[in-house]
């Protein structure tokens, strides 16, 4: 072994829901309609998906596959997530800036956030890996304005969710996010 972390080769189911941010119900279901391939172990019903066919699954569903760079593995959450519904307006910047958009953040970590545009309004989205400015309008977080790199876009109700991995937060914003979930999770 040369200590480096080798790269797995075939994911579990719940591995794919955890990567992509989605119930393991839904990787199921995508597996059985035969959207993203793989196989079963015999004699069980556990179904295994190869970072290949994954690869393909996202790319035709225009996913971020920075998700998947060598020896990274699945992301997994470090910290609890809490559920808000505050108005947003944010930016979609990828060299240029797209927006505002109104949105509503639907729930907030110390590591990210996920977001869904507001109303039928169209939003510009770059087709490779963009970032999104956001500041909240509304509630104790009022004000507060936070960035993140988008881990994946997909369609819920009719809206599309983004959802955001947190790049460098300046140290109030950070200390006000930490005393907010602190609040909401006690």
């Amino acid at each position: 072994m040369n200590g480096k972390k080798e790269q797995r080769k075939v994911l579990t189911t719940g591995a794919v829901a955890r990567l992509l941010d989605v119930n393991i119900n839904t990787v199921i279901k995508w597996f059985d309609d035969g959207e993203i391939q793989g196989f079963r172990l015999p004699g069980s019903n556990d179904r295994r998906i190869p970072v290949d066919s994954l690869r393909d699954f996202m790319r035709r569903y225009a996913m971020p596959l920075d998700l998947l760079e060598e020896n990274r593995g699945p992301q997994r959450r470090t910290s609890e997530r809490v559920s808000i519904e505050d108005p947003v307006r944010f930016t979609v910047i990828d060299g240029e800036i797209f927006g505002p958009y109104l949105g509503r953040l639907k729930n907030l970590s110390a590591g990210g956030a996920c977001l869904r545009a507001a109303g039928d309004e169209a939003v510009a989205l770059p087709t490779h890996a963009f970032s999104i400015d956001f500041n909240i309008e509304d509630g104790p977080l009022a004000e507060t304005r936070l960035a993140g790199k988008v881990v994946h876009v997909q369609p819920v109700d009719e809206q599309l969710a983004f959802g955001l991995q947190f790049m460098a937060l300046d140290d109030e914003g950070r200390e006000r996010l930490l005393r907010f979930l602190e609040s909401r999770m006690n």
